[in-house]
């Protein structure tokens, strides 16, 4: 922010409480982030003890894409930033159409690629998740493994259809009991257990809003890798397409 100095700045996921990067390992070792009741911060590095911060800012990034630091409610869209700040903030005004990559893409539907390096696909917004990595070198072959309980993705979609599918591409599995649970705005689509490479649901469209959906995917990690799945795509679109 203008005129704020800082002398370090740490990232917290705020669903799982861990802190960002999120590193590899069991999940009890990593790093994590808590606001305690005085208003102060309990951070720890992977491995260190918990240091108590005091005297720190707090900013929450929030589900809508605004800003709350303290009483304090910001609207990135606002001009308060120095222009250089304003210009990484705001909103993009190109649409699908204007570009050369996603002129197939319809408001009507969903779709992340976990892309990695590489590729086009707008950036899932994402929780839970490990960053992506390729596991050939070709175009749309990444993946992004589950590395918490509770993860998920956060979008925006105009349905267009009385019927929905979800479908949801696997690439692996190191989750003992091999469950995952799919959760759409909080309605339960999928229950599964088995090791299954694809697994889909169909949903009325009505348990979908025009922005900020929020599909969660709960699973049990691996004691040792703290991992569950390997994820390759996941796409929402109308039945009848």
């Amino acid at each position: 922010m203008p005129g704020v100095r800082v002398s370090h700045i740490f990232i917290c996921e705020a669903r799982s409480g861990r802190l960002l990067p999120r590193t590899p390992g069991p999940a009890p070792k990593r790093g994590y982030c808590e606001q305690k009741d005085d208003g102060g911060i309990a951070v720890a590095e992977p491995g260190d003890t918990p240091v108590l911060l005091n005297d720190v800012a707090i900013g929450k990034l929030g589900i809508d894409g605004f800003v709350a630091v303290a009483e304090h409610k910001l609207d990135l869209s606002k001009k308060e930033f120095p222009r250089r700040a304003i210009k990484l903030f705001a909103l993009s005004t190109w649409t699908p159409m204007d570009s050369m990559f996603r002129q197939q893409q319809r408001p009507d539907r969903y779709e992340c690629e976990f892309e990695c390096m590489w590729g086009y696909a707008l950036p899932c917004r994402s929780f839970g998740f490990f960053d992506a990595m390729p596991y050939r070198t070709a175009l749309s072959s990444s993946y992004a493994w589950i590395g918490e309980t509770r993860a998920g993705l956060i979008f925006n979609v105009a349905p267009s259809q009385e019927k929905y599918q979800l479908t949801i591409e696997i690439l692996g599995v190191v989750s003992p009991p091999y469950r995952l649970q799919v959760f759409l705005n909080g309605t339960k689509l999928i229950d599964n257990s088995q090791n299954a490479p694809r697994l889909e649901a169909t949903f009325a469209s009505h348990l979908l809003r025009s922005e900020n959906n929020i599909l969660e995917l709960v699973s049990e990690l691996d004691d040792k890798l703290g991992l569950s799945f390997a994820v390759k795509r996941i796409s929402i679109r109308p039945t009848n397409q």
